[in-house]
């Protein structure tokens, strides 16, 4: 008898749906994603999944609602539309006021028991860590009903992912199960971070490519198709963007937001930014860069710690005397968490400074006495380079030498006194590595897998799927 599973997955798998249905298992349902192999729903189809007055009285139970509560406002935050579509902007601010958010928690929970309910999976699994609200209603759904669940989370390395059932998991030195060798000195060390670059806009693009494509009273845009859609990729686009949706009822409020969140941004960071300076440059300081936001990093995996003002503050009253915090932004940053009195708050600590984004990272890595982050590679990028890091959520790197977890108690200068053995640390990433599982989850991944890995990594990645689900021992 196959598992009947519901997979949340961003980007339609359905090479992998067959290949899953060859190990034993059955998607019932994608979320998120679409498939030409099984009922699908988007998010714009999840948030208008229709609901019975019953099923909207399913409340989480007390112990589990303000949590759920809390967690969805953060990440719904980041949820909006593209003008003139169904299509949902994952990466834009939403329009949505207090109240309204506390009633659509109720309809958006309810919505989400009534899928699983509808399709009563033996499991459900994430190929992301849930943040983006309405697969965070689902997760606390399975906790809530003792439906079993699975999260998947890409490692920074080829042909490799972990695997676990709750964030802290991934913090384990090391998994129950043992998958392929991990060789540090063949298979490398070192993150790659191509992800850094200039962000795109996959789903934008359709939609622009859409509409240019259309006759309009009778006249093509064929002839300038290519211009313009160069042209509205360009330093043109936002402009563009802006009146698209100042047309837009819906939308409207996003557009005057957005346009003055970067206005305020771009004042606050000439008033309320205060820089480092040659005045402090033998000071001894904690190097904290910044997470790009909204992303599950600090949403998810970070916790209580998913602000980061918090964690900075909290970083800033443990050090000793005469030593600083050093920020750095992320160099993809928009507007969003980024508001003025985010500034003001770092402002008013004395003892943190910001420095320009054009300073190296590995430098300021090299210099410092301790690298502080929520959960970034940072942390883990110090601890290859010799350096200790404080992590206040839930970092994968987690037990490995040099990396201390963040407590109230922590004496930072003890951590950064302590020394790091780089043998201890490439025994401590192999026991790691060795257990995270063999195969590729975001697609986006594939870019940097070997030619030869490539062409194999659907059935290898399905295999560790049904490994992991159908391995009774684990017990995470």
């Amino acid at each position: 008898m196959k598992k009947r599973v519901m997979l949340w997955a961003p980007e339609e798998c359905d090479e992998l749906i067959s290949e899953l249905h060859r190990n034993g298992v059955e998607i019932v349902c994608v979320l998120q994603g679409k498939s030409g192999l099984v009922p699908f729903y988007t998010l714009n189809d999840i948030e208008n999944y229709h609901v019975t007055s019953c099923e909207v009285l399913n409340y989480f139970s007390d112990s589990n609602s303000c949590a759920a509560y809390k967690q969805y406002v953060e990440c719904i935050s980041r949820i909006s539309n593209y003008p003139g579509t169904t299509s949902v902007n994952t990466t834009d601010i939403s329009p949505l006021a207090s109240d309204e958010l506390y009633d659509k928690f109720r309809l958006d929970s309810a919505r989400v028991a009534a899928l699983l309910k509808s399709y009563t999976p033996d499991e459900v699994w994430f190929l992301r860590p849930p943040h983006l609200a309405f697969d965070n209603l689902l997760e606390k759904w399975c906790h809530e009903t003792s439906v079993p669940l699975w999260i998947f989370q890409q490692s920074l390395f080829p042909a490799k992912f972990f695997y676990y059932k709750k964030a802290l998991d991934i913090t384990a030195r090391a998994l129950p199960l043992k998958f392929s060798e991990f060789k540090p000195e063949s298979d490398g060390t070192k993150p790659n971070l191509f992800y850094m670059k200039a962000a795109k806009d996959p789903v934008f693009e359709a939609v622009i490519r859409r509409t240019l494509s259309r006759d309009w009273l009778g006249w093509s845009f064929n002839g300038v198709k290519q211009k313009s859609f160069r042209s509205i990729r360009g330093k043109g686009w936002s402009t563009f963007l802006y009146w698209w949706e100042i047309l837009d009822d819906r939308l409207r409020p996003v557009a005057s937001m957005r346009k003055r969140r970067r206005v305020e941004r771009g004042k606050d960071i000439k008033s309320r930014v205060r820089y480092f300076s040659g005045e402090h440059r033998n000071a001894k300081y904690v190097y904290f860069p910044l997470h790009l936001q909204p992303e599950a990093t600090t949403s998810y995996l970070g916790g209580v710690w998913s602000n980061q003002v918090d964690a900075i503050i909290e970083l800033s009253r443990r050090l000793p005397k005469d030593w600083i915090v050093l920020i750095k932004e992320n160099p993809k940053q928009g507007y969003m968490y980024r508001s003025s009195w985010f500034y003001e708050r770092l402002l008013l600590q004395a003892n943190v400074y910001w420095v320009p984004l054009d300073e190296p990272s590995d430098k300021l890595i090299e210099h410092a006495q301790v690298v502080a982050t929520v959960t970034g590679t940072a942390g883990y990028e110090a601890i290859l380079s010799g350096r200790p890091c404080i992590y206040f959520g839930h970092a994968w790197y987690g037990g490995l030498p040099g990396a201390n977890k963040y407590t109230s108690g922590i004496d930072v200068k003890e951590v950064a006194d302590n020394s790091i053995s780089h043998d201890a640390l490439l025994r401590g990433l192999s026991e790691k590595m060795n257990s995270a599982a063999d195969g590729v989850i975001y697609k986006s991944y594939y870019e940097i897998l070997p030619e030869e890995v490539r062409s194999g990594v659907v059935k290898q990645t399905a295999r560790s799927l049904s490994r992991i689900t159908h391995t009774e021992v684990v017990q995470l």
